[in-house]
C-alpha cells in the first residue's frame, strides 16, 4: 500500500517537494522577511511623516535635557532592548539642533512644553538645568518664535508651556520664554533669587585632631576656606557677592524680557528683580503679578494647548538627525565636538580628561574635520592634568593648522581656564562661572589627639622625607618648599594666560588671584569704556553685603547692588594691555561651532575657500567615537574587577586620598547647595 501511495500523483508531488525542501524553506523565509521589512519600512515612514501644522510636544522635566547622556549601564541596555523606545533624553546640543531644524521647517507650527514632574521615566537621573544651559535654550526658542511669526503671519502663539507646579526657578525661567505659560491652580512658582550655603568645618577638624595647612594664590582662591576658616574672608565674601549678584541680574534680565518686555529693558529687569525678593508665589499670586497667563488643568484644556497634529520633540530630533545623516550637505563644515566634564584629574570616566585627550587626538587624525570645539564643564583639577590638556591643544593647533575653539558650559574655571587659554578662541554664556586664575594646596595632618580618640597607636619609620606623611607636620624647610612650589605653579599659570590671551601683567593681576566671575563680567572686564557705556547700566553693577542673624542663629548675608554714586570709578578708556580679554565672545555651543567653522574657512587658501561655506550650519561630530554595544557590555561586565587607579589600591599617599575625598565632597556641596559650581580643586589645583 505504501508503494501505491508513493507512486501516486500526490506521493510523487510530495517526494519532489521533499527533494527540494532546502530551497523551498529558504524561499519562504526570504519572502517572510521581505514582507516584514516592507511592513516595517511603511510603519517607519508613517511614524516619521510630519503633517503640516504639526505641534512638537516636549516633556521638560529634570533630566530631560542634559549636557551629555549618562553612560549606559547593563540594566539600562536590557531595559532598552525590551522597550520600543529609549528614554526620552536629549543632549543640550541635540535639543538646540532640533529647535533650529523646526525653526526652518514650514510643517512645524509650534512647540508645546509640559514641565510637570509627575509620571516620569524611572531610569532617568533627575539632573536640573543650570542657568547657563537655560540661556542657550532661551536663545534657540527666541529664534524659533521669530521665525514662526514670519512664516504664519497670525497672532496664535508658537510656543506654549504648562505645568502642575514648578520645582525650581530655573525651570520657571525657561517656561517664561514661551509665549503662554499655564499651571494648575494649586501650583507654586519658586521665584526667590540666588542663594549659597557655605559650611565651615575648621572647628570640627580641630576637635577631631586634624590640622590643615593651606596655601592659596591668592586671597580670592576660596577652595580651602571651608577647612581653615570659620567664615569667608572679606575679599572672598565680596567675590561671592559679585558672582551671585551678577547671576541674579542675568536671571532678572531674561525674566523681564520674557514677561515684561513692554516696560523696556531696564524697567522690566528691575520689575523682575523686585519680584524675586517677594517669592515664592502661589499660582493665583503669580497670575496677579504677571508671571503666568492662566491657571488650568492639562486634561481639561488639552485641545487648547495642543491644537492640530502632534509629534514628540525627541522623535523629531531623531527624524531630522537621520535625514541629515542620509542626505548630508556637502558644503556643511564638519566640526569635531569633544566634551570635558567634571574635575580635571587622572580618573578615567566618560568625558574625563583622559577621554577628552583621546577625542582630541582622534579628531586631529581625521582629514575631513575642519575644526574642533572643546566643550568644557569643569571647575578645575590638578595642575599636571590641566597642563597636559593645555599641551595637547597646543600640539593639535600647531600640527594640523586647524582652529580649536573652547566653549564653556555652566562652569569653566581654574584648571579648565588653564587648559582653555591654549585655544584659538574662548566662548562663554553670560552666567557661566569662569576665571579662578589661581592655585590652592591643602595638606592635612592627623594629630595624636585623633589617634587617642580612636585608641590607636602608630609608630612611623622612614628612610627619607616625611613630607608626604599625613601623620607628621611639615617642618619649616618643607613649608618653604611647598610655598615655593605653589608660587612657581601660580607664575606658570599667569604666564600661560599672558601667552594665550595677550594680557599685560598689570591687567592680569587685577583679574587673577582666584577671582571667580560670570561670563558677562569676564567679557566686560576687558572692554574699553567706549564700548561699555553702550551696554545696559546693570551690566556694570557692583555689590555690597550686610550680615545679620535670623531666628535660627545662622548668619545671613544679604547681597544688594550699590547705587551708581557708590560704585567704584570706572577705569580709563583704553584697551592697552587687555589683549583678547579673558574670553573672546559671549555665546553657547552652537555659536562656538559656527565661529570655529568660519575660522577654518578663513584659513584655507584662496582657491580652496568656498566663500559661502560658513553660511551653512556646521555638522557637529562627537569624538571620541562611541564604542559598539558588545564592547560596552564587555566593559560593564569587567569593570567591577578593575583596579582603582594606575598603581592599584593603596598606590597613592594617604593624605592625597583624603584630598580626593575632600574635593569630591566640595564638588557635591557646590552642585546641590549653591546651585553653581565655583571651583573644584585637587591637592595642587588650578
Amino acid at each position: 500500500m505504501w508503494k501505491a501511495v508513493t507512486q501516486s500523483r500526490v506521493g510523487r508531488t510530495a517526494s519532489a517537494l521533499w527533494r527540494y525542501k532546502g530551497p523551498i524553506v529558504i524561499g519562504c523565509t526570504v519572502t517572510m522577511l521581505a514582507t516584514q521589512s516592507v511592513i516595517s519600512a511603511r510603519q517607519q515612514r508613517a511614524q516619521e511623516y510630519i503633517e503640516p501644522g504639526t505641534y512638537l510636544t516636549w516633556r521638560l522635566y529634570d533630566g530631560a535635557v542634559v549636557e551629555t547622556k549618562q553612560p549606559e549601564s547593563l540594566q539600562s541596555l536590557l531595559a532598552q532592548a525590551s522597550s520600543k523606545e529609549s528614554p526620552p533624553v536629549l543632549e543640550l546640543r541635540e535639543a538646540i539642533r532640533a529647535i533650529h531644524a523646526a525653526k526652518q521647517d514650514p510643517r512645524i507650527r509650534g512647540i508645546v512644553a509640559n514641565l510637570s514632574g509627575i509620571n516620569l521615566p524611572s531610569m532617568i537621573p533627575r539632573k536640573p538645568l543650570t542657568l547657563a544651559q537655560v540661556e542657550e535654550l532661551i536663545h534657540a526658542l527666541k529664534e524659533f518664535q521669530v521665525a514662526k511669526k514670519a512664516q504664519f503671519k497670525d497672532d496664535a502663539p508658537s510656543t506654549v508651556a504648562w505645568t502642575d507646579t514648578f520645582d525650581r526657578q530655573t525651570s520657571y525661567l525657561l517656561a517664561s520664554t514661551f509665549e503662554r505659560v499655564y499651571m494648575q491652580p494649586t501650583g507654586t512658582v519658586p521665584l526667590v533669587g540666588m542663594e549659597a550655603h557655605v559650611p565651615f568645618v575648621r572647628r570640627l577638624l580641630s576637635w577631631l585632631g586634624v590640622r590643615v595647612h593651606s596655601e592659596t594664590r591668592k586671597e580670592l582662591k576660596s577652595m580651602t576656606s571651608t577647612f581653615v576658616h570659620d567664615e569667608l574672608p572679606a575679599a572672598q565674601l565680596a567675590n561671592y557677592a559679585e558672582m551671585l549678584g551678577d547671576m541674579q541680574r542675568h536671571f532678572a534680565r531674561y525674566l523681564g524680557q520674557n514677561r515684561f518686555k513692554r516696560d523696556g529693558l531696564e524697567a522690566a529687569t528691575d520689575r523682575a528683580a523686585a519680584l524675586m525678593h517677594e517669592g515664592p508665589y502661589s499660582a493665583r499670586e503669580a497670575l496677579d503679578v504677571g508671571l503666568i497667563d492662566g491657571t488650568l488643568h492639562y486634561h481639561e484644556h488639552k485641545s487648547r494647548l495642543e491644537p492640530g497634529p502632534r509629534k514628540s520633540l525627541v522623535q523629531y530630533a531623531k527624524i531630522t538627525s537621520k535625514a541629515t545623516a542620509s542626505r548630508p550637505d556637502p558644503l556643511s563644515p564638519k566640526v569635531a565636538l569633544v566634551y570635558l566634564n567634571g574635575a580635571i584629574d587622572r580618573t578615567k570616566r566618560p568625558s574625563s580628561a583622559s577621554d577628552a585627550m583621546r577625542g582630541l587626538h582622534e579628531a586631529a587624525e581625521q582629514s575631513d574635520v575642519d575644526a574642533i570645539v572643546l566643550r568644557i564643564n569643569s571647575g578645575g583639577g590638578d595642575v599636571v592634568t590641566s597642563e597636559t590638556l593645555w599641551g595637547v591643544l597646543q600640539d593639535i593647533r600647531a600640527r594640523t593648522k586647524r582652529p580649536v575653539v573652547v566653549s564653556f558650559g555652566s562652569v569653566g574655571a581654574s584648571g579648565a581656564y588653564y587648559t582653555a587659554v591654549a585655544a584659538d578662541a574662548i566662548f562663554a554664556n553670560q552666567s557661566t562661572l569662569t576665571g579662578s586664575i589661581g592655585v590652592a594646596l591643602m595638606r592635612p595632618t592627623v594629630t595624636q589627639g585623633l589617634l587617642d580618640k580612636l585608641h590607636v597607636n602608630v609608630q612611623s619609620l622612614f628612610t627619607g622625607s616625611t613630607a608626604l606623611s599625613s601623620l607628621h607636620e611639615l617642618d619649616a624647610q618643607q613649608v618653604k618648599r611647598v610655598q615655593k612650589n605653589v608660587d612657581q605653579t601660580y607664575e606658570d599659570f599667569l604666564h600661560k594666560v599672558q601667552q594665550g590671551r595677550g594680557l599685560s601683567r598689570d591687567v592680569l593681576d587685577k583679574l587673577a588671584g582666584g577671582r571667580v566671575m560670570t561670563g558677562m563680567r569676564a567679557w566686560m572686564e576687558c572692554l574699553p569704556e567706549t564700548s561699555r557705556h553702550r551696554l545696559p547700566r546693570d551690566h556694570a553693577r557692583s555689590y555690597e553685603t550686610a550680615t545679620q542673624a535670623d531666628a535660627s542663629g545662622v548668619p545671613v548675608v544679604t547681597v544688594t547692588p550699590r547705587a551708581p554714586a557708590d560704585a567704584p570709578e570706572t577705569r580709563e578708556d583704553t584697551r592697552q594691555g587687555h589683549g583678547r580679554g579673558l574670553i573672546d565672545q559671549l555665546g553657547g555651543l552652537w555659536d562656538a561651532a559656527r565661529y570655529a567653522a568660519a575660522l577654518a574657512d578663513a584659513r584655507k587658501e584662496p582657491e580652496q575657500g568656498t566663500g559661502t561655506r560658513t553660511i551653512h550650519e556646521p555638522t557637529l561630530v562627537r569624538f571620541p567615537a562611541e564604542a559598539p554595544l558588545w564592547k560596552r557590555l564587555q566593559t560593564l561586565l569587567t569593570s567591577a574587577g578593575a583596579p582603582s587607579g594606575p598603581g592599584g589600591p593603596g598606590a597613592e599617599a594617604p593624605w592625597m586620598l583624603w584630598m580626593q575625598w575632600a574635593q569630591a565632597a566640595y564638588d557635591e556641596w557646590l552642585a546641590t547647595s549653591m546651585r553653581v559650581r565655583a571651583e573644584a580643586d585637587a591637592y595642587v589645583s588650578m
